[in-house]
């Protein structure tokens, strides 16, 4: 398990970010595609169910009605900046706060689709705990997924909001896999979880959940993650990103119609058993980019030393309808 505190997460950021710039200036193998013919796209995502209706659009041809054969290609999330840097994957798909810090230390990406319903994903801690609400968890150590990502934001987030200083707990890295043995062993007090993990552990009966950490940290309309792109590709190929991002959309708003069809897919490129799916798994957050709330979550990131440097929110994200993009 690894241990944070603010200064360490920037410095783990900075690690990360360094290997992406060295990578920068190689470019991506697609093309625009000539009238008729299919542009082959990838992207780097992580393993998330929010993806559902992506998967099931390129399932039912909304890709390649598009004109776009896409390739998604699973990666743990510190993989997933360098790929798209290095040019080895077109788009990468990951939680707003690691887009934020890439974004800070000068990494040249733009965001163009919103592709994650914000998460149901409670924090959660032993039956026997004496923890009983968010304010009940200061001086206490919280498994997030990884340091720099949504976890670690929503947690702080929450815990600000029900009058705890962020600075006396202890979030510790901890795969979802390990989280309720850590919490079995005592290693840690509460742990932060998303679908179908949540699912899972109050299956196990073990657990019980202190409520939504994207409702206690006021982040409902902010949407979990996002595709992202190079400037360059944004400016070399807008015609390909343009279709992309309406695929995307056409593929979310499926989703939001055809909730059962989402279920049954996940299991498809995700291990997860059918039966703890459920109607959580997306939901009427889909939709444009809320630029207004990455705002909002960029002077928090700043304010709470996420980021040691504000973020350009309108250069950051591409705007598909005005002339060649933004």
């Amino acid at each position: 398990m690894r241990r944070i505190g603010r200064r360490p997460f920037v410095a783990l950021v900075a690690i990360v970010t360094a290997g992406a710039l060295a990578a920068c200036g190689s470019s991506s193998t697609e093309q625009a595609a000539a009238p008729g013919q299919v542009t082959p796209v990838s992207a780097t995502v992580l393993a998330a169910s929010t993806l559902a209706p992506v998967y099931a659009g390129i399932k039912n041809g909304v890709f390649s009605d598009a004109g776009i054969e896409l390739t998604l290609t699973q990666v743990a999330p510190a993989a997933v900046v360098p790929a798209v840097v290095s040019g080895d994957s077109t788009f990468g798909f990951l939680a707003i706060p690691s887009i934020l810090l890439a974004a800070s230390k000068g990494l040249p990406i733009r965001i163009v689709a919103n592709a994650g319903a914000s998460p149901d994903s409670p924090v959660v801690v032993p039956n026997a705990s004496t923890v009983q609400k968010y304010s009940d968890l200061a001086g206490k150590r919280i498994a997030v997924p990884n340091l720099g990502g949504l976890g670690a934001f929503a947690v702080v987030g929450a815990l600000l909001n029900n009058g705890v200083d962020p600075k006396s707990v202890q979030l510790l890295e901890v795969p979802f896999g390990d989280m309720e043995s850590a919490l079995d062993r005592g290693d840690v007090d509460a742990a932060w979880l998303i679908q179908p993990f949540a699912a899972l552990a109050e299956q196990h009966g073990k657990t019980r959940s202190l409520g939504s950490s994207v409702e206690a940290a006021d982040m409902t309309k902010l949407g979990s993650a996002y595709f992202f792109t190079l400037d360059k590709t944004v400016s070399t190929n807008p015609d390909m990103v343009g279709r992309f991002v309406e695929a995307v959309k056409q593929s979310n708003a499926y989703g939001l119609e055809h909730v059962q069809e989402m279920v049954d897919i996940v299991p498809t490129f995700a291990q997860v058993p059918p039966e703890v799916l459920g109607p959580k798994l997306v939901s009427a957050t889909y939709g444009d980019i809320p630029v207004d709330e990455l705002k909002r979550v960029n002077e928090f990131m700043v304010a709470n030393g996420f980021l040691t440097k504000s973020v350009d929110i309108d250069a950051l994200v591409w705007d598909a309808g005005s002339a060649g993009g933004k």
